[in-house]
């Protein structure tokens, strides 16, 4: 989540870079974990080295962006 965009109109995604929303998290403050329906929802890239995310769950094909698959 980044707070150094105030004026921005919504996430964006510039030089294979996207910048997350706080309405993208759970709760942005404590709970990281994805909400359905987000951008960052299915439009990773398969790396054959990271088959499970940060809680240990299996990534999907293709994964969620970040370290933790919905």
């Amino acid at each position: 989540v980044d707070d150094d965009f105030p004026d921005s109109e919504g996430p964006f995604v510039q030089q294979n870079n996207l910048r997350a929303e706080r309405d993208w998290f759970v709760d942005p403050t404590q709970d990281l974990h994805l909400q359905s329906g987000t951008p960052a929802e299915g439009v990773g890239t398969v790396l054959e080295d990271c088959p499970e995310d940060i809680d240990g769950d299996l990534r999907g094909t293709p994964p969620d962006l970040g370290m933790d698959e919905r």
